[in-house]
């Protein structure tokens, strides 16, 4: 399983993403999945030839319990001290971007566009991000969700979209936006 992502467009990259390539792809180390009723965990790991087999299953060993450790809800309460770009004024702003979009849609000056805003919002602690996936997962049950950890940042997120599947002889891509 091959993960990766592109940003939409590199010129508006800001300090916010100061963690994160313009273009990233790589073997993830750990992949959990559900697939019909059944989970599922993929592990990747380097296993040197020499390596015995006692020193694979403890480090796979080691990994399960660090997971399993992660799973645990220890988080403590977090609030929101502040949200800023959510005023009613900027909702206006994002509503006629939309309506604007939608028009030129319809008028056939365009035939997709992908339209997004920044709402900042300040916590009164650093939120973990099982709590965050596991929230995701509650609202989002059909989407795919990701965490991508790089230097001090984290993306996490849900999508409704899979770029890219390899099966058998066939590819199969349902990408909504892409």
């Amino acid at each position: 399983l091959l993960v990766g992502g592109m940003k939409f467009t590199v010129e508006h990259s800001d300090e916010n993403w100061k963690d994160f390539n313009d273009s990233t792809w790589f073997l993830p180390e750990i992949v959990l999945f559900k697939k019909d009723d059944k989970h599922f965990l993929v592990f990747n790991s380097i296993v040197l030839a020499n390596a015995s087999d006692d020193k694979t299953i403890k480090k796979l060993r080691t990994k399960l319990e660090l997971i399993l450790k992660c799973s645990e809800d220890s988080s403590k309460p977090i609030t929101v001290k502040s949200i800023n770009g959510s005023s009613p004024k900027e909702k206006k702003k994002w509503k006629n971007i939309v309506q604007l979009s939608l028009d030129k849609i319809h008028d056939g000056l365009l035939q997709k566009v992908v339209v997004s805003r920044q709402i900042e919002i300040v916590l009164s602690d650093e939120p973990s991000v099982n709590s965050i996936l596991r929230k995701l997962k509650d609202s989002n049950n059909h989407c795919y969700l990701f965490v991508y950890r790089n230097g001090k940042s984290a993306f996490v997120g849900a999508s409704p979209e899979l770029l890219l599947r390899v099966k058998n002889d066939s590819i199969f891509s349902e990408a909504l936006a892409g």
